[in-house]
């Protein structure tokens, strides 16, 4: 079974940060994929079993690596806290969602659940005493690996802008229906020994929300890509 990472590509540094490998002469980084073998005691470049933690003397390395020429399915976990700073709501969710990875450093969001059971109100209980539901909005997104350290830029994907529509219940009994769009995006990509994780940090940008108002919306937390093809 193949599993799949990212491959960094430098002309002058080989990157010490075990989700990149180096070559010689380009300068990207790109999903790759390849087979996690067990080698001979110590002899190895990988500590796991997936060939995803990088160490010295391990037992596993990766063979037939290459990068991804077409498109190949993947689905990943993920939880998030999403916030409105206008208006003082914060929830955390967790769900799984679906895409592509590839060709090269592009992929898609196709689909993603929020499982509502997991939903809980992390403040601003008054304008959101219960959670009816949270959905992204206007998929597919686009996705583009960039940079050095390694980010996931997130873009419209022919919908809209990526996004997320929290609809609550005020402690009124009133109904409140809050979208977020954020035009530019981007996640931290890091790679260990469950794999690739995509994080949402204070540089994923500010999103504009229908209720908060422009650049209110914060999104924090992790998506740990789980497939494997």
């Amino acid at each position: 079974m193949n599993s799949f990472a990212l491959l960094g590509l430098c002309a002058v540094v080989v990157m010490a940060f075990c989700a990149f490998a180096a070559a010689p002469s380009a300068s990207a980084v790109e999903w790759v994929t390849f087979e996690c073998a067990e080698v001979a005691h110590g002899t190895g470049l990988w500590a796991d079993s997936k060939c995803h933690e990088k160490t010295i003397g391990g037992n596993f390395e990766r063979l037939k690596e290459k990068g991804l020429e077409t498109e190949v399915a993947s689905t990943s976990t993920f939880t998030l806290a999403l916030e409105d700073m206008g208006t003082g709501v914060k929830i955390e969710c967790s769900g799984i969602d679906e895409g592509v990875l590839g060709p090269h450093t592009k992929g898609k969001f196709t689909g993603m659940t929020f499982t509502l059971a997991t939903c809980k109100v992390l403040a601003g209980s008054g304008t959101c005493k219960k959670i009816l539901a949270v959905n992204a909005v206007d998929l597919p997104w686009g996705t583009n690996l960039f940079g050095s350290p390694v980010r996931n830029e997130i873009t419209a994907g022919g919908a809209g802008a990526p996004g997320w529509l929290i609809e609550c219940e005020s402690l009124l009994g009133i109904k409140v229906d809050d979208t977020c769009i954020a035009a530019l995006s981007s996640t931290a990509m890091s790679e260990g020994g469950s794999g690739v994780t995509a994080t949402y940090d204070s540089a994923s940008g500010e999103a504009n929300c229908s209720v908060g108002g422009e650049k209110q919306g914060l999104t924090i937390g992790t998506d740990s890509i789980v497939g494997q093809f």
